[in-house]
């Protein structure tokens, strides 16, 4: 009468079991262990079905990691002696060594004739690179030269520009009004420095006017040239800093449009303190 035994075991020690039933060509874990037991009890026999599906897996190509490293040996031993067979039995023509050599040089010769020129397009390449490397060296060169000389006229610049004096900067405005001079806390000493150097200051009903000897003497002859006493065109004859100053003179009554001679003319109490 068989009896079932049941064998409780790691899941590690059932996946070895499982690869070398596998490996052993059965299917079922289950025959292989019993296998085991009996050939271990020595009372293991001809398992007939176990004979059969191992004959299946041949048939179906399916060999087992052995029987295939196998099979492989025995075919590379008789690849092996069938090649040694064939190179004793052949005539094998031995090659003197200036033939050799021959060969040798008709190669050489073929591959520089490929190489050169492929080479002299190369060294084409290279004289030019080196060609325009130079003419970057010198460029870079000149660039630097004219940085130099651009930093140089750029710091004379920012020094002449803080050494400039009010008389220079009204030079080139023509006229400073001291209401436009808020921001200058001691606006006493910079119209008499103005003074000083040579400006006309006027005095315009309290402001005090600043105005450059040769932008005074062209403003008044532009007014008394102007041919209208219509506001609209006078402002179009006139620039707005010259506009600004002569509306200021006329609303304080220093300059006046003379009807009978169609021009404007300056009071003869408007004298400029440039002294």
């Amino acid at each position: 009468m068989a009896r079932l035994v049941a064998v409780k075991i790691p899941d590690d020690v059932y996946k070895e079991l499982e690869r070398r039933a596998r490996e052993a060509g059965y299917t079922l874990v289950s025959d292989y262990v019993r296998d085991i037991i009996l050939r271990e009890l020595g009372r293991a026999g001809i398992s007939l079905r176990g004979l059969e599906e191992r004959l299946t897996r041949l048939e179906e190509g399916d060999l087992t990691p052995r029987l295939y490293e196998r099979i492989l040996e025995i075919v590379k031993s008789v690849l092996a002696e069938s090649i040694e067979k064939t190179l004793t039995s052949s005539n094998v023509i031995e090659v003197k060594g200036d033939v050799v050599d021959k060969v040798v040089q008709r190669v050489e010769r073929k591959v520089m004739d490929i190489i050169n020129p492929f080479t002299a397009k190369v060294d084409n390449v290279a004289s030019k690179l080196a060609d325009l490397i130079e003419r970057i060296e010198i460029l870079e060169e000149r660039v630097k030269k004219l940085e130099e000389e651009f930093k140089r006229v750029r710091e004379q610049a920012i020094q002449k520009h803080h050494r400039r004096t009010a008389i220079d900067r009204l030079k080139e405005r023509g006229v400073v009004f001291e209401s436009e001079l808020r921001w200058l806390r001691d606006r006493d000493a910079f119209f008499e420095r103005l003074r000083r150097d040579g400006a006309i200051i006027l005095d315009v009903k309290g402001e005090r006017i600043a105005v450059y000897p040769s932008f005074w003497s062209k403003f008044k002859d532009k007014v008394e040239k102007l041919p209208t006493a219509i506001d609209d065109e006078i402002k179009v004859l006139l620039r707005d800093v010259e506009y600004k100053l002569f509306s200021k003179l006329r609303e304080a009554g220093l300059v006046y449009y003379d009807a009978s001679k169609r021009a404007w003319k300056f009071v003869q109490e408007l004298e400029p303190q440039n002294m």
